[in-house]
């Protein structure tokens, strides 16, 4: 009990150290007070503790007047203080979030694997360094939170995953597929809260902008992978949240972002075009003269970067680079764009391959082109009359625009040897059909006139008994009656204009384009002199298929479509006086001479009179048959028959 009653007194001892500790600071007052209390608590009789206070009360108690007698330097006001640490509602905006949610994310990387955790606003994955960012997992600290945050990845052939809570993996591991994009969302209390920011860096782009709340981040459709991310949780109203109203999302062009327009003869303007579709003719036999080409790139989600163009044009040559909607070619000036040159810059270069080709005149479709290479032709004066335009990303099949040669220049799957007629693959076009008929003209307006005169079936040469019935023809007419056809007198007898300049400067189409093989050359020739079949032997005649010609006159029309031009043998020549046979001149040209026994499909056969001077030509099809104008039609006879059979040689025209 004594111990116990010692124990008690020393405590209440102890309690009043700090009061004699202020009296001795504030002695006066002690001197009237201090004492009085001192005595009155002395001659108080000690009770026995062990009735009312147990050790372990004691020392409560003396813990308790220990605190309320101590000075504090906190506020007085505990209570509100306490409550307001408790409250994370009440915080201050720009603050760190509740030290409960945590936001960490780690990075799965190419070659690398795991990389440490990061914290909010720390970069995960690499830059400079091409590893492409293969996964990712986000971790809020705690099971609530992480049920409140979702993500998930857009995968490298697979697309967009499933969306996926805190604490699990978006994306792939051990697969080497590159993750393109994320998007990142919240929920629950943390959505009404926070905002969560992010951003990426994009191979062959670099670093894209933040997007926040579930937004795509990265890219999508161009095969280019996610490198490294930041991800920052953000008190919604922060001054310190970075923007999101840049662009944080690239993807891939649609259809209607390339468009293209055309100028074309006759036509004017027409409407612009998309990705893929023909812009121009075809069948029609029209040029394309100029056009323009638009990428949309104003899209926030659009690669950047221009499209540019170049045109080869006639009598020009090729133009200076257009870029973006500007007019390539020429307008009003009736000249025929020949080939085109298109190219990408910036990140659409980066991204995609542009492809095109052009139909060409007498060639139709070439094979595709890209990337600033030559589509269509030069030098040998073809118009283009279409083309196509495509956009195709470089992660996609590029196959099916490995075809055939783009372009040509000068440069022929079959020519001839040097020293022989070189095919050109070029339509022959000839001026000065317009020439009067004076004596001893021949041709097809002679046989017009003849007939118009009424004067039977004849040679069609203006001889004597011609140019007597046109004297009196014009004399009739109120006419000068010199006896020379021109074009008054023609149209007189009611002949076309259009017959007065045409007929005797008539050309086959060509049939054949520098891809043309010896063997197609040939076939053209044939084919064309086919269509001769029965037409009517008129001298001096080389006109079109049912109106007249001779045996020169075929063979001309049917190189003209094979691509040899026999100049100086021409229909025009051909109806002058003094190139009745022109079969002697057709021998004369720098063609291979053969032996009969060497005859082959496509070589002329020259035939001769008894003197030995030629004076027939014909086309070989083998098998001892030959093709020919002889009188009065084309037919498709025996080598040699009763008519002619003096073979003078072989000419090959085509080696």
């Amino acid at each position: 009990m004594y111990k116990r009653i010692l124990a008690v007194s020393l405590a209440i001892c102890l309690s009043c150290a700090p009061l004699t500790a202020v009296a001795q600071e504030n002695e006066p007052y002690i001197a009237e007070t201090g004492a009085a209390d001192l005595e009155d608590t002395a001659e108080e009789p000690i009770e026995d503790p062990s009735e009312e206070m147990t050790e372990e009360d004691a020392e409560e108690g003396t813990s308790e007047e220990q605190t309320e007698e101590e000075p504090s330097e906190e506020p007085s006001d505990t209570s509100d203080e306490e409550e307001s640490s408790e409250t994370p509602d009440e915080e201050e905006p720009g603050e760190e979030p509740d030290e409960k949610v945590e936001l960490l994310y780690q990075a799965h990387v190419q070659k690398i694997g795991w990389q440490d955790w990061k914290n909010s606003g720390e970069q995960a994955g690499t830059t400079g360094e091409s590893l492409r960012l293969e996964a990712f997992k986000i971790d809020l600290g705690t099971e609530e939170w992480n049920s409140q945050i979702q993500y998930r990845a857009h995968v490298q052939s697979i697309g967009w995953q499933d969306w996926v809570n805190g604490g699990e993996v978006a994306g792939t591991i051990g697969e080497s597929l590159r993750a393109e994009a994320m998007e990142i969302r919240l929920t629950g209390e943390l959505a009404e809260k926070y905002d969560i920011i992010y951003s990426t860096h994009v191979s062959n782009i670099g670093d894209l902008d933040y997007v926040a709340n579930g937004a795509s981040a990265g890219s999508q459709g161009l095969g280019a992978r996610m490198e490294a991310m930041v991800i920052r949780l953000v008190e919604k109203n922060s001054e310190d949240a970075p923007d999101t109203s840049g662009r944080g999302f690239v993807k891939e062009f649609s259809p209607e972002d390339l468009t293209y327009a055309a100028h074309v003869q006759r036509l004017g303007n027409l409407e612009a075009v998309t990705s893929g579709q023909t812009q121009g003719t075809t069948g029609q036999s029209l040029r394309v003269e100029g056009f323009c080409v638009n990428l949309d790139t104003t899209a926030l989600n659009a690669l950047k970067g221009d499209i540019m163009y170049s045109a080869h044009v006639q009598n020009v040559g090729w133009q200076e680079w257009k870029k973006n909607g500007e007019f390539a070619g020429t307008e009003g000036e009736s000249l025929r764009i020949e080939a085109i040159q298109i190219k990408l810059t910036g990140e659409a270069a980066k991204f995609y391959n542009v492809y095109y080709r052009a139909h060409i005149q007498n060639f139709g479709w070439m094979g595709w082109a890209k990337n600033g290479e030559k589509a269509g032709s030069e030098s040998i004066s073809q118009r283009m009359e279409a083309f196509q335009i495509v956009l195709v990303p470089k992660c996609k099949d590029q196959s099916a625009y490995q075809s055939s040669k783009a372009a040509f220049r000068n440069t022929y799957v079959y020519q001839n040897p040097s020293q022989y007629l070189q095919i050109k693959h070029k339509q022959k076009v000839l001026t000065g059909g317009g020439y009067n008929l004076s004596e001893n003209y021949m041709g097809l307006k002679v046989a017009y006139v003849q007939r118009k005169l009424g004067l039977g079936v004849r040679r069609a040469i203006m001889d004597s008994t011609t140019i007597s019935a046109v004297k009196t023809f014009q004399k009739n007419n109120g006419l000068t009656a010199n006896g020379v056809v021109d074009l008054t007198t023609w149209k007189k007898m009611g002949l076309s204009e259009d017959d007065w300049y045409n007929l005797g400067a008539y050309t086959s189409p060509l049939k054949t384009n520098p891809s043309s093989t010896r063997s197609d050359c040939i076939e053209a020739m044939i084919d064309t002199a086919y269509s001769y079949l029965d037409t009517e032997y008129i001298i001096g005649a080389s006109g079109k298929p049912g109106t007249g010609a001779d045996c020169s006159g075929l063979v001309m029309q049917a190189l003209y479509s094979a691509g040899i031009d026999p100049d100086p043998v021409s229909p025009i020549r051909h109806s002058q006086p003094g190139y009745e046979y022109e079969s002697r001149n057709l021998w004369n040209l720098p063609m291979k001479h053969v032996s009969y026994s060497e005859r082959k499909r496509g070589d002329l056969i020259f035939y001769a009179n008894s003197s030995g001077t030629i004076i027939h030509v014909a086309i070989y099809l083998g098998n001892d048959q030959v093709i020919e104008s002889w009188p009065d039609k084309v037919v498709v006879w025996p080598i040699k028959n009763s008519h002619r059979s003096i073979i003078k040689g072989v000419a090959r025209p085509f080696v």
